[in-house]
């Protein structure tokens, strides 16, 4: 799903989108920083109201100030794009005569998230940091095995500053010279309704930095390489996050 949400993203002018499933009210997007778990959750909400009334295969755009929204209601799912006051319509009008279709199959699939509730998606209530630590760690050593500890370990510390400008509250976390992340006591405060968002992106682009030099593990899924915590994670909601990672 995360590739077909970035071929409607890479039109030059889209922002960000979210993809509604009305079976199950789960969300997809590539949406804006600022859009907090809350407000996705609340926007979701509001979807889903207006597919309620609104005719199936209709389409609309929003005019506003700052540019636009656009909203297609397909057969199973409410898509909603922002775009900025220059997107050249047209041109994403193509693109999504052929994402769309991509994306109801997708959605007509089991649902990649049968071991998580729905509601447990949107959880923001005090994430397990140390879950997350653990996590990336039992990655991080599956790879030490692999490539060394003084690969893993360049690779770690490289993925954490490539998105350092986007979460700088992993300045919190300290990579060691065995490839081991810690938690460093500061002042700083988690960011509690991002760190999961955090480590998803981290996670994944420590992986794509690894299977440069270990092309077998390309295809080896995420919740392989974390099987030993795969339940606790799952129940906390991370590998939505990681479904829905913006690194690339």
């Amino acid at each position: 799903m995360n590739q077909l949400l970035q071929q409607a993203k890479s039109v030059p002018g889209v922002s960000g989108i979210l993809v509604l499933d009305k079976n199950n009210s789960t969300t997809y997007q590539l949406l804006p920083a600022s859009f907090s778990v809350e407000v996705i959750k609340k926007l979701a909400v509001r979807l889903k109201e207006i597919a309620s009334t609104w005719p199936e295969l209709e389409q609309t755009e929003i005019k506003f100030e700052s540019g636009y929204a656009k909203l297609v209601h397909t057969t199973s799912s409410v898509i909603f794009l922002l775009a900025k006051p220059e997107i050249y319509f047209p041109d994403l009008n193509l693109v999504l005569k052929s994402v769309l279709p991509q994306i109801e199959k997708k959605i007509s699939r089991a649902n990649p998230f049968q071991d998580v509730e729905p509601e447990q998606l949107y959880t923001v209530n005090r994430v397990n940091v140390d879950l997350l630590v653990a996590a990336i760690n039992l990655v991080a050593g599956k790879y030490r095995d692999l490539l060394g500890a003084y690969q893993a370990t360049q690779n770690l510390r490289k993925s954490k500053d490539k998105i350092l400008n986007i979460f700088a509250y992993l300045t919190n976390f300290y990579v060691d010279n065995q490839a081991r992340v810690s938690f460093l006591k500061s002042r700083q405060e988690i960011d509690q309704t991002h760190i999961q968002e955090a480590f998803a992106n981290w996670i994944y682009s420590f992986k794509a930095y690894c299977d440069h030099s270990a092309p077998a593990m390309q295809d080896v899924d995420i919740k392989e390489l974390t099987a030993e915590l795969k339940a606790e994670l799952a129940k906390q909601g991370f590998y939505h996050w990681y479904e829905m990672r913006t690194v690339s």
